[in-house]
């Protein structure tokens, strides 16, 4: 097990973990609403090196009064503002054990991955903001699946301008099959990632 300074009250992570990968998925983009695309979904997969599921995590996060969840959003992941507001946790609390299992994380040297890292870990960091705490995500410390398999792959778009591949179609480069689970649940997105980034290191991606 890896040592870490924590209070008493917290479990260090499992010895057998090696990557916790996790997505988000959030309120939507707003015109001229710069704090707008808030988390209203957040999960992590918890994966041994062989990409077994040790532990996932997936929970609905309140939204600040008066934030709404755009039609483009819910399109893509459902959600509406009723299953927010009578199914979400305190976001604040949620966010910020988060960030501790992140930073405990990086001290045992367990890979934290994303898809687009860049989209989640803003997306986080927007939230905490919006909910009034000075903590945050270093995007430094998230794998990013998309980015890496991009520069491998070397996709093109039909504008024949170079594109990163989706998560799902990522999976099914890798394992040449469609992933299991329902896309844009953030729990199913989770595993797909873990899976997507244990199937490129064993190819010699990374």
């Amino acid at each position: 097990h890896c040592v870490v300074p924590v209070q008493p009250t917290r479990r260090l992570l499992p010895h057998e973990a090696a990557v916790i990968a996790f997505d988000t998925e959030t309120s939507g983009w707003v015109k001229h609403e710069p704090t707008s695309n808030l988390v209203l979904q957040v999960a992590w997969a918890m994966c041994d090196k062989d990409g077994t599921l040790i532990k996932g995590h997936e929970r609905y996060c309140q939204l600040p009064k008066g934030v709404v969840i755009t039609g483009m959003a819910r399109n893509v992941h459902k959600i509406s503002l009723d299953t927010v507001r009578t199914r979400g946790v305190n976001t604040k609390r949620e966010l910020e054990a988060f960030c501790d299992m992140v930073a405990e994380a990086k001290l045992c040297g367990v890979t934290v991955v994303a898809h687009n890292a860049a989209f989640d870990v803003q997306a986080i960091n927007r939230t905490l903001q919006r909910w009034g705490t000075s903590r945050s995500l270093d995007e430094g410390d998230v794998f990013c699946t998309m980015k890496r398999s991009g520069r491998v792959l070397g996709l093109k778009g039909a504008s024949g301008r170079a594109r990163n591949p989706k998560n799902s179609e990522l999976y099914t480069i890798l394992y040449k099959q469609q992933p299991p689970g329902v896309l844009h649940t953030a729990l199913a997105d989770s595993l797909i990632t873990a899976k997507n980034y244990i199937g490129g290191q064993t190819k010699r991606w990374w």
